[in-house]
């Protein structure tokens, strides 16, 4: 579907790309031109794993959720990602995706097509830049959540997602948030209980 009028989406896109680099008036102007909008019901997915980069996409709501699945069929959540964050297949763009991007309630999205992105970044050298600072905030978060997950108790690490998360508790299914933690629900439900304490 076709971008309607939403300046203020616009807006917020154009603040957030810019968090990473300034953009030309050119390349926002290309930028906006190729611009659609889509809708994701609660359950559907942004991409599964196997998938090729198909949308460079930005959420103007809804929360959503990036995780894998074990060989034993247990699902792990990486991250959750809500309104004003960017969103890929991969980060490899020439590899396919290693996870599933699922909707945890209606998500409305801004995107270019993935292969019109790509052209833009061949046209736009401040675009290019702008993508591989974007990937390294990404890779310095997953460094951080990683050595958290490996230092921390899992009672840290709760606390740890209330603050990066702060209304997202109240939102989701709190199994979702265990296996982002690496715990099981149970062990959830007694921290909750003992820090409500």
């Amino acid at each position: 579907m076709l971008l309607s009028q939403k300046p203020f989406h616009l807006q917020h896109l154009k603040k957030e790309l810019e968090h990473f680099g300034k953009l030309s008036e050119a390349c926002w102007t290309d930028i906006r031109g190729n611009l659609k909008e889509k809708t994701l019901e609660k359950g559907q997915f942004f991409s599964r794993k196997g998938q090729y980069n198909r949308e460079f996409a930005f959420v103007s709501s809804g929360i959503g959720r990036i995780y894998i699945t074990t060989k034993n069929g247990d699902e792990f959540t990486k991250y959750f990602f809500q309104q004003n964050d960017f969103l890929i297949a991969s980060i490899e763009p020439q590899m396919p995706s290693q996870v599933n991007v699922q909707a945890l309630t209606e998500i409305c999205y801004t995107y270019v097509p993935f292969s019109t992105f790509d052209s833009l970044i061949s046209r736009y050298n401040e675009l290019s830049q702008i993508l591989n600072r974007l990937l390294l905030g990404y890779f310095g978060k997953k460094q951080q959540r990683e050595i958290n997950l490996l230092s921390n108790s899992a009672t840290e690490n709760y606390k740890l997602f209330l603050q990066e998360y702060p209304e997202l508790e109240t939102k989701i299914p709190h199994y979702h948030i265990a296996s982002h933690l690496g715990i099981t629900p149970v062990q959830l439900s007694r921290i909750r209980k003992n820090l409500a304490h």
